[in-house]
Protein backbone atom coordinates (compact mmCIF):
# COMPACT_ATOMS: atom_id res chain seq x y z
CA UNK A 1 0.00 0.00 0.00
CA UNK A 2 0.98 3.21 -0.47
CA UNK A 3 -0.11 6.66 0.60
CA UNK A 4 0.40 10.26 -0.97
CA UNK A 5 -0.87 13.64 0.83
CA UNK A 6 1.24 16.89 -1.13
CA UNK A 7 -0.07 19.36 1.90
CA UNK A 8 3.18 20.94 1.44
CA UNK A 9 2.68 20.88 -2.47
CA UNK A 10 -0.51 22.39 -2.47
CA UNK A 11 0.29 25.18 0.49
CA UNK A 12 2.98 25.97 -1.97
CA UNK A 13 1.39 26.37 -5.32
CA UNK A 14 -1.87 28.28 -3.51
CA UNK A 15 0.82 30.58 -2.20
CA UNK A 16 1.74 31.30 -5.48
CA UNK A 17 -1.47 31.60 -6.93
CA UNK A 18 -2.44 34.45 -4.25
CA UNK A 19 1.67 36.03 -4.59
CA UNK A 20 1.02 36.48 -8.08
CA UNK A 21 -2.61 38.49 -7.82
CA UNK A 22 -1.33 40.49 -5.46
CA UNK A 23 1.55 40.84 -7.87
CA UNK A 24 -1.46 41.39 -10.81
CA UNK A 25 -3.08 43.74 -8.90
CA UNK A 26 -0.07 46.25 -7.77
CA UNK A 27 0.83 46.53 -11.63
CA UNK A 28 -2.75 47.64 -12.51
CA UNK A 29 -3.07 50.16 -9.81
CA UNK A 30 -1.78 53.96 -10.36
CA UNK A 31 0.96 55.60 -8.12
CA UNK A 32 -1.97 57.39 -6.18
CA UNK A 33 -3.67 54.03 -5.28
CA UNK A 34 -0.35 52.33 -4.41
CA UNK A 35 0.72 55.31 -2.20
CA UNK A 36 -2.55 55.17 -0.55
CA UNK A 37 -2.74 51.06 0.20
CA UNK A 38 0.85 51.72 1.27
CA UNK A 39 -0.49 54.32 3.87
CA UNK A 40 -3.18 51.81 5.09
CA UNK A 41 -0.54 49.03 5.53
CA UNK A 42 1.81 51.21 7.52
CA UNK A 43 -1.29 52.16 10.01
CA UNK A 44 -2.19 48.99 9.87
CA UNK A 45 0.92 47.69 11.35
CA UNK A 46 1.66 50.54 13.73
CA UNK A 47 -2.16 49.78 15.53
CA UNK A 48 -1.06 46.22 15.56
CA UNK A 49 2.53 47.06 17.38
CA UNK A 50 0.31 49.52 19.97
CA UNK A 51 -1.48 46.21 20.96
CA UNK A 52 0.98 43.90 21.04
CA UNK A 53 2.93 46.70 23.46
CA UNK A 54 -0.33 47.29 25.42
CA UNK A 55 -0.76 43.57 25.86
CA UNK A 56 3.27 43.16 26.89
CA UNK A 57 2.60 45.79 29.54
CA UNK A 58 -0.07 43.25 31.70
CA UNK A 59 2.71 40.69 31.71
CA UNK A 60 5.92 40.99 33.41
CA UNK A 61 9.11 38.31 32.96
CA UNK A 62 10.54 37.45 35.71
CA UNK A 63 14.14 34.97 35.62
CA UNK A 64 13.95 31.77 36.63
CA UNK A 65 17.36 29.68 37.63
CA UNK A 66 15.55 26.34 37.68
CA UNK A 67 15.22 26.84 33.64
CA UNK A 68 18.41 28.10 33.38
CA UNK A 69 19.94 24.71 35.16
CA UNK A 70 17.81 23.06 32.86
CA UNK A 71 19.19 24.97 29.91
CA UNK A 72 22.66 23.66 31.13
CA UNK A 73 21.53 19.97 30.63
CA UNK A 74 19.86 20.58 27.54
CA UNK A 75 23.17 22.60 25.67
CA UNK A 76 24.95 19.04 27.38
CA UNK A 77 22.83 17.06 25.23
CA UNK A 78 22.86 19.15 22.30
CA UNK A 79 26.57 18.97 22.42
CA UNK A 80 26.54 15.01 22.58
CA UNK A 81 23.99 14.85 20.08
CA UNK A 82 25.93 17.00 17.28
CA UNK A 83 28.93 15.10 18.30
CA UNK A 84 26.79 11.81 17.67
CA UNK A 85 24.84 13.27 14.54
CA UNK A 86 28.06 15.47 12.83
CA UNK A 87 26.00 18.29 13.08
CA UNK A 88 27.46 22.18 12.99
CA UNK A 89 26.46 23.38 16.90
CA UNK A 90 25.62 26.81 18.49
CA UNK A 91 24.48 27.59 21.70
CA UNK A 92 23.28 30.84 22.52
CA UNK A 93 21.73 32.56 25.47
CA UNK A 94 20.73 36.03 27.04
CA UNK A 95 18.83 37.27 29.29
CA UNK A 96 15.44 35.76 28.33
CA UNK A 97 16.20 32.95 25.77
CA UNK A 98 18.14 29.89 25.30
CA UNK A 99 18.99 28.35 21.75
CA UNK A 100 20.42 25.35 20.38
CA UNK A 101 20.93 25.08 16.51
CA UNK A 102 22.00 22.43 15.10
CA UNK A 103 23.09 22.09 11.20
CA UNK A 104 23.38 18.85 9.37
CA UNK A 105 22.32 17.29 5.71
CA UNK A 106 21.27 13.88 7.48
CA UNK A 107 20.01 12.74 10.46
CA UNK A 108 19.62 9.03 10.54
CA UNK A 109 17.94 6.60 13.39
CA UNK A 110 17.74 2.92 12.83
CA UNK A 111 19.42 -0.15 12.16
CA UNK A 112 22.71 1.27 10.84
CA UNK A 113 23.16 3.31 13.83
CA UNK A 114 21.36 1.38 16.29
CA UNK A 115 19.31 4.73 17.27
CA UNK A 116 22.36 6.49 18.52
CA UNK A 117 21.11 9.93 19.93
CA UNK A 118 17.23 9.28 18.76
CA UNK A 119 16.32 9.79 23.11
CA UNK A 120 18.45 12.86 22.98
CA UNK A 121 17.04 14.47 20.09
CA UNK A 122 13.37 13.48 21.59
CA UNK A 123 14.30 15.18 24.63
CA UNK A 124 15.35 18.24 23.09
CA UNK A 125 12.26 18.63 21.19
CA UNK A 126 10.14 17.97 23.89
CA UNK A 127 11.92 20.28 26.43
CA UNK A 128 12.03 23.55 23.86
CA UNK A 129 9.48 26.14 23.62
CA UNK A 130 10.21 27.11 20.23
CA UNK A 131 11.34 24.87 17.36
CA UNK A 132 11.93 25.73 14.01
CA UNK A 133 13.35 23.85 11.11
CA UNK A 134 13.89 25.07 7.76
CA UNK A 135 17.28 24.95 4.60
CA UNK A 136 20.35 26.08 4.96
CA UNK A 137 21.76 25.33 1.43
CA UNK A 138 21.87 21.70 0.98
CA UNK A 139 21.61 20.83 4.68
CA UNK A 140 18.80 21.82 7.38
CA UNK A 141 19.01 23.92 10.61
CA UNK A 142 17.01 22.66 13.72
CA UNK A 143 16.66 25.87 15.72
CA UNK A 144 15.66 25.00 19.52
CA UNK A 145 14.62 28.06 21.61
CA UNK A 146 13.98 27.71 25.43
CA UNK A 147 12.35 30.07 27.43
CA UNK A 148 14.68 31.18 30.91
CA UNK A 149 12.01 32.91 32.32
CA UNK A 150 8.60 33.04 34.24
CA UNK A 151 5.77 35.34 33.07
CA UNK A 152 3.45 37.38 35.69
CA UNK A 153 -0.11 39.04 34.98
CA UNK A 154 0.70 42.41 36.36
Amino acid sequence: MKMERRYYTKSKEELEKIRAELQAEREAMTEEEWLAEQLENERGFQRLMERLECEQKKYKRIRNPEKEEAFKKMQAIGVKLARRIEADLIIENNEEYGCIKLTTGLILFGKPTRNAGKEKLLLLLRMADDVLIRPKGEAFELDLRFDLFDEMVI
